[in-house]
């Protein structure tokens, strides 16, 4: 008789539902749990970032061990003008030639809900302290390759680590 084999991955730390499924054992307590602990997509320096933030989504979660780093460690600018600095990011970004994907993540950008799923080569999250911390960690975790934060107001503490 053939073995049958169901993979089935997610993050549920960024599960939607209030309500959602918190524990992968309640889903498939006939079969056998496997956690991964390998993390490909994000690099080693933006998990570190988002680790905090996922703490607080989950406090029993463990996050995933990052294969790869990226060479560039996240930023950080506290701006007056968030339209201005995410224009000269975008600017920056094509005047360097530069066909890497980008994406805004915040308030009047792109919403961290739609980003999820998504992953781009880099990320820039505007005004992370408006996002609640699940929306966060999505948003963190969408970059590849770099991460910038923009924000007018201070950074929640468990950004602190950015500046």
């Amino acid at each position: 008789m053939p073995q049958q084999v169901l993979t089935v991955v997610g993050d549920l730390a960024q599960r939607q539902a209030a309500g959602g499924v918190r524990s992968w054992g309640s889903v498939f307590d006939r079969f056998t749990y496997r956690r991964l602990e390998v993390n490909y997509r994000t690099p080693g320096e933006i998990m570190a970032v988002a680790t905090p933030v996922l703490k607080l989504v989950d406090p029993d979660a463990s996050a995933p061990v990052s294969v790869r780093t990226a060479g560039t460690r996240p930023w950080a600018r506290h701006v007056t003008d968030l339209s201005a600095a995410v224009r000269d990011e975008l600017d920056a970004h094509a005047n360097a030639h530069d066909d890497r994907t980008i994406a805004v993540i915040g308030e009047g950008w792109m919403p961290p809900r739609a980003s999820k799923g998504l992953e781009f080569d880099v990320v820039l999250v505007v005004e992370p302290q408006r996002m609640s911390p699940s929306e966060l960690y999505v948003a963190l975790t969408r970059a590849t390759q770099r991460l910038g934060v923009l924000h007018t107001e201070p950074l929640p503490r468990h950004l602190r680590g950015l500046l």
